[in-house]
């Protein structure tokens, strides 16, 4: 039978914890203070894909403002169309750099009619220049009587920003 011996054992145990050290931890990425990000969606528009952007907090600790231009696919064709969003909350960022919202927007028409709008925002600064994400709209339309009558949506969208 082999024993080791105390001097083995801290070698081991040395080589172990030196590893560890050198292993790269997830450090949270604080975007910059008071910073406009500029980018693109994984959504086009002819050739060009659809822009977005975001604006930091003067303190650094929430995203005031998020816009993004989308397109959805509807079960009718007639009705697809571009659109935008703009998020004028503020949004509170975490330690470790995220940031999202969810939403039901209604949209009131004359004849009774409405649009029922689904989004959600996901978002990660990874650096201090660059924040990823994904963006996601599901749409209703509903005739005066409440009863669906089409639906569109926008699939998930990756969207990244740089300052």
């Amino acid at each position: 039978m082999h024993r080791s011996s105390p001097i083995r054992l801290g070698v081991a145990l040395g080589s172990i914890t030196l590893l560890v050290a050198l292993v790269p931890t997830a450090i949270a990425a604080t975007p910059r203070k008071d910073a406009g990000y500029e980018g693109v969606t994984s959504q086009k528009s002819g050739t060009a894909n659809l822009p977005v952007n975001a604006r930091v907090s003067k303190d650094g600790t929430k995203v005031q403002r998020f816009n993004i231009q989308w397109n959805s696919k509807c079960d009718d064709p007639a009705r697809v169309a571009p659109f935008g969003l703009s998020v004028p909350r503020n949004m509170t960022l975490s330690k470790a750099g995220s940031f999202g919202y969810k939403s039901v927007d209604t949209r009131n028409f004359p004849d009774g009619s409405k649009t029922l709008f689904t989004s959600e925002l996901k978002g990660k600064f990874t650096k201090k220049t660059l924040a990823k994400g994904t963006f996601k709209v599901d749409i209703s339309i509903r005739n005066a009587a409440g009863a669906q009558i089409g639906t569109c949506t926008t699939g998930t969208i990756n969207w990244q920003v740089r300052d």
